[in-house]
């Protein structure tokens, strides 16, 4: 009799250990499929909101009243500039003195900060091919000549290698 208890208490204890190993395990695959699913619906998302993203850069960038004063800009750029007293930001305050812009980047940055206003956009900067600012909108002060932001290099990047404007939140 002992036997056969002993022998019952081991099917039922190994049954138990094997039928929580499927269980834990069944449990597993689903939150592995879930997180999948949800990581995949968020790279998806991600995806579309950077194509919308470029779409509106694209569409601002290609508007004459920011294109035609961007591309007199860009074309009347000098090659490896740098601002007076070097690359710093400017304002009363930092260290750079009063701000000051030349007719051409205030008439960029009005034309850019209207429509970046309207899309409820906050900033935007205009780099030269050698990685220098040559304008930016009225909320981000910095001087022509100053390296791309510190905190942005990546989307200096990604122009330097695509070709193509990139918009980085």
């Amino acid at each position: 009799m002992l036997g056969v208890a002993l022998v019952a208490a081991l099917f039922i204890a190994g049954s138990s250990t094997w039928a929580q190993l499927a269980v834990r395990r069944t449990l597993e695959d689903h939150l592995q499929s879930e997180l999948r699913t949800a990581l995949e619906a968020n790279a998806t998302a991600l995806e579309l909101w950077g194509q919308g993203q470029f779409r509106t850069a694209s569409l601002v960038a290609s508007d004459p009243e920011v294109h035609d004063p961007a591309l007199s800009l860009l074309t009347n750029a000098p090659v490896n500039a740098t601002p007076p007293g070097g690359p710093r930001t400017g304002g009363p305050g930092m260290g750079g003195g009063p701000f000051q812009r030349s007719p051409q980047q205030e008439t960029f940055a009005q034309a850019l900060d209207e429509k970046l206003r309207v899309l409820g956009h906050q900033a935007a900067v205009l780099v030269s091919t050698n990685g220098r600012v040559l304008a930016a909108s009225s909320r981000m002060r910095l001087r022509s000549g100053s390296p791309v932001p510190a905190d942005r290099p990546e989307a200096f990047q990604r122009v330097q290698s695509s070709g193509q404007p990139a918009n980085v939140p």
